[in-house]
């Protein structure tokens, strides 16, 4: 067992092998270079290979593969590596001992490596003789490239992203029996192609300076598989099975009964190519209880691209529904089709979407409604099987600026800890990347609803829509590509750009021709279509879709908390302090109509921008800037950028040197000084400054939140999207959640390190039940559930001055199904107590069994305005779980006065059970680990530490 006294630091130790020089946070320095073995593992794609296209026989080339660098001018070879397919260039240069990890200080700006060369990807194919193939497919490279086989120029270029490349390979063109070269030349400039918006900038992602035309560029490579396919002449190949469901009855307005409803027909598209035309047998089958293979029905598929729909019929008795997490299970089934002697696979769930905008248990309204062809002005509501859904979640943005990180781990375990944190859903926002099938696949697994953009943003011209062929392939591959999750329940345009012309004539279109199942929007946010949809849903109507010009307020993004105080490439204001409103204590409506019957807002996107814990800052600065100000004299950050001039240039005065903090996104300082105090010193540096200035920093973040959220929780909301989930790259960001990959830059945890917020999301502010009180002695209990709950309200009070506890009132509600099921009640002694800067509150809610359905610390004030006691002595005993149990390791915690929002951090691989809590004298507290993959117990144990208020007042 470890047992320590949190008075004094606790030093911190890299688990990573000390020959690389393993850092700590006592002195020792961070390495700069990462060993090859320690990096992702490069040769499993498993969760990252998209669902193939199906021949007889596919032979994958992913693995080491060779980089060549010539000069632009010349032609001259400058270097050469081994690549990694999947993968991106920079992250080879660094798997080289080429490059810096690019995040430790600037290491990304000097882009010489990458920008200033030109780069080619080669590989050596040794064919038997009796090896034969039709196709070669890429299922995706970044950026700009053409195609060699044998040294033969081919004509084939790749400039956009998010497209799958496919190309016949003409006789003689690989050669049996021999060694053949394939070669992949980054020589085409993309400004007319397509990429990751967010590529090399935004205000939470380092912003290079590379440029391709107005937009910022940065890494680049065959970012996606790389294979040879067989396709005999009698044989069609399948590029794209679709398996879509639909209900057998009007879209319901009530939950749906397991087994005593309408059922559903399943229509299963293939999408096929043929080198030439042939009578061929197709079938199809489920893996649901009394499903029979379809009788094969033979069909002459002509040459080239044609397509086939067979249907299923499925009986409700034979299935379950498939819910989101929170409303019941997540029954998957197998589907299965044939095509001569091919077949392809997809897993698929059986659910009912409807986005309502109108007020739907207004018969009236109905009625009128099915006459329309357009959105109402009411609100938004979802409907899930009849179900309708309070949303809680997040935007999701790319788990990194380098695709050669990409993990499928850690996309499976970043849905996860959504999932834990009590959200249901997550948008997949337009400025980033159509994600890896590992994030797809556990969502449909846990019930994580996603609403998901096409990808597409308002930055510069590069990243809107042009309405060209190859932007039409890429709709087209990508809804073919995911349209059988059923996580996936509305596709939209694109992230703020409104929603009209192109975007409704062009991008939607294509989207709604291609999957009539689930609801379509313009933008996000908009104010919804005007005609081509079913008003009662949200499905597409095959009539022309035309959106909406007047603003109806349904859907809302802000307000945004953006850092400021200190010049850096993001600030909101520019170069000033604004403190703003805490918004303590909450200020409570009980006069807000709350119920789908009422008007109603979906909030997609509000926010607070934050930095990360020391443990996943520190390894990318040198131990003289950790501080939020960097140990450097201000920059001059005062220019715009050339491609968005709210973000800024920033450059070192005179002789001075670069300031690294300057890059790092937003500063920090208007959290930390409007909860913690103006005096803060936030020019200090060195271990102990930094990890408290991070620490206020993300207390902060998760206090403005708790806030905003709790009030939301008392208007009539049934979306809250927090923007946003991730970070890109452990820095600053605006995420719940750290930057979640491992293995290249250290003090990392898998699928991103748990932020405060995160835990405080988990506790109460996006349970189905949860309960506070604020200004005016104002109380509420919510129900946003789908279930009926009782419900018992326990508010106390804890001195400050002497850490004892009273009950000062106590609640009982019956609260039907929600979503927007809510009580008021007045708490007076709460209202008494409001002036006391001696005391905080708690807010507990058990069930009717006892158990607990939310908890939650109320403050009236700012801690800088508390008298919170600074000499707690807090005693932490670790003790190792023999048992195969949920926790492998627990921790108990023990103090001798009050000890405010203690956090828990390690470098182990994991989350604790609870952070951010309060602890108190005489109350014992044992939180447990819940570990990821590759936890290790002893990395925990020596690396564990401990904060709380108290430390740094």
């Amino acid at each position: 067992m470890l047992r320590s006294l949190v008075g004094s630091e606790m030093c911190i130790r890299d688990s990573i092998n000390a020959e690389y020089g393993a850092w700590k946070g006592c002195g020792m320095s961070f390495a700069l270079l990462l060993p090859l073995l320690l990096c992702a593992d490069h040769g499993s794609s498993a969760g990252l290979r998209n669902d193939p296209i199906v021949g007889t026989h596919t032979r994958y080339l992913d693995g080491v593969w060779q980089a060549t660098a010539r000069d632009k001018h010349t032609g001259a070879v400058a270097l050469q590596i081994e690549s990694h397919v999947p993968g991106d260039i920079i992250s080879d240069l660094q798997l080289a001992g080429k490059l810096a990890d690019p995040y430790y200080e600037l290491v990304w700006k000097n882009s010489s490596l990458w920008h200033q060369l030109e780069w080619s990807f080669s590989t050596d194919i040794d064919l038997a003789h009796t090896e034969q193939y039709g196709l070669l497919v890429f299922d995706g490279v970044k950026m700009g490239a053409s195609v060699r086989v044998n040294g033969n120029a081919t004509g084939w270029v790749m400039t956009d992203q998010f497209l799958r490349y496919n190309w016949s390979l003409g006789a003689g063109m690989l050669v049996p029996g021999e060694r053949n070269r394939l070669e992949v030349i980054f020589d085409h400039p993309t400004v007319d192609g397509r990429w990751m918006a967010c590529t090399g900038g935004w205000d939470w992602g380092p912003i290079s300076d590379s440029f391709e035309g107005p937009d910022h560029s940065f890494s680049y490579g065959i970012w996606k598989s790389v294979y040879l396919l067989g396709v005999p002449a009698s044989q069609p190949a399948i590029k794209h099975m679709v398996a879509q469901s639909f209900y057998n009855a009007d879209l319901p307005r009530v939950p749906l009964q397991e087994g005593h409803h309408a059922g559903f027909t399943l229509n299963i598209t293939l999408h096929l190519w043929a080198e030439a035309s042939s009578l061929s047998p197709v079938s199809a089958r489920g893996t649901w209880p009394g499903d029979w293979p379809s009788p094969p029905t033979t069909i002459q598929i002509p040459a080239g691209e044609s397509s086939v729909t067979l249907t299923l019929t499925v009986p409700s008795p034979r299935i379950s529904l498939w819910w989101p997490v929170g409303a019941g299970s997540q029954p998957m089934y197998e589907v299965q089709a044939w095509v001569g002697d091919v077949s392809a696979t997809r897993r698929i769930g059986f659910r009912t979407v409807a986005m309502v905008t109108g007020n739907d248990t207004d018969t009236a309204w109905r009625d009128q409604a099915g006459s329309q062809g357009g959105s109402g002005d009411h609100g938004i509501v979802f409907r899930v099987n009849g179900a309708a859904m309070m949303l809680r979640g997040a935007n999701m943005i790319p788990m990194d600026n380098m695709e050669g990180r990409y993990s499928p781990s850690a996309h499976a375990q970043l849905v996860r800890s959504a999932v834990d944190g009590n959200m249901n859903v997550l948008r997949v926002w337009g400025g980033g990347v159509f994600l890896p099938d590992a994030f797809y696949d556990t969502a449909d697994e846990v019930g994580m609803l996603v609403y998901h953009d096409m990808m597409y943003s308002t930055t510069t011209q590069s990243h809107i829509p042009h309405g060209s062929e190859q932007e039409r392939q890429e709709i087209v591959h990508n809804v073919r590509r995911l349209s059988h999750h059923p996580s996936i329940f509305v596709w939209n345009a694109c992230n703020e750009c409104g929603g009209q012309g192109l975007y409704a004539s062009f991008v939607m279109t294509a989207v709604a021709e291609q999957d009539w199942s689930r609801p379509i929007w313009p933008s996000c946010p908009s104010s919804g279509w005007s005609a081509g949809i079913q008003p009662l849903t949200g499905l597409p109507s095959g009539l022309p879709l035309h959106t909406l010009s007047k603003s109806t307020g349904i859907e809302a993004h802000g307000p945004y908390f953006n850092g400021n105080g200190w010049p850096a490439v993001n600030q909101a204001p520019a170069n000033k302090l604004l403190v703003r409103d805490p918004h303590l204590p909450v200020q409570i409506d009980n006069g807000t109509l709350r119920g789908v019957q009422f008007r109603n807002v979906f909030g997609s996107e509000f926010g607070a921008s934050v930095f990360s814990s020391f443990e996943s800052m520190a390894p990318t600065l040198a131990s003289q800037h950790w501080g939020v100000h960097g140990g450097e004299p201000k920059a001059n950050c005062s220019t715009g950028d050339p491609s968005n001039s709210f973000w800024k240039v920033c450059s070192a005065v005179g002789e001075n040197s670069p300031n690294p903090m300057a890059q790092r996104n937003y500063p920090c300082d208007d959290l930390i000084y409007g909860y913690f105090g103006i005096g803060q010193d936030l020019d200090a540096t060195g271990e102990f400054p930094f990890k408290r200035q991070l620490y206020q920093c993300m207390v902060g973040q998760a206090l403005s939140l708790k806030s905003d959220i709790e009030q939301r929780r008392n208007m009539n909301q049934f979306g809250l999207l927090t923007w946003q989930l991730n970070e890109i790259w452990p820095t600053g960001g605006w995420g719940s959640l750290e930057y979640g990959t491992v293995g290249w830059t250290p003090g990392q945890v898998l699928g991103g390190r748990w932020k405060p917020l995160h835990y405080l999301l988990k506790s109460s502010l996006y349970a189905d039940v949860m309960a506070t009180c604020g200004a005016g002695a104002a109380c509420y209990v919510v129900n946003d559930g789908v279930k009926a709950v009782d419900a018992v309200v326990e508010i106390s009070a804890i001195s400050l001055r002497n850490s004892s506890t009273k009950p000062i009132c106590s609640h009982t509600a019956q609260l039907p199904a929600g979503p927007g099921a809510i009580e008021y009640f007045t708490c007076p002694e709460f209202g008494a107590l409001l002036p006391s800067k001696e005391i905080i509150f708690s807010s507990v809610v058990r069930g009717n069994s006892g158990g607990t359905l939310s908890e939650h610390t109320i403050l009236a004030h700012t801690p800088a305005n508390l008298t919170i006691p600074s000499d707690a002595r807090v005693e932490m005993e670790v003790t190792g779980s023999a048992a195969a149990t949920e926790f492998p390791v627990t921790v108990a915690l023990s103090t001798d006065k009050v000890a405010v929002f203690v956090v828990l951090t390690t470098l182990a691989q994991g989350r604790f059970q609870e952070n951010m809590f309060v602890l108190l004298p005489g109350v014992s507290k044992v939180v447990g680990f819940v570990p990821f993959e590759k936890f290790d117990e002893q990395e925990f144990r020596q690396t564990l530490r401990l904060e709380h208020l108290g430390m740094y007042m």
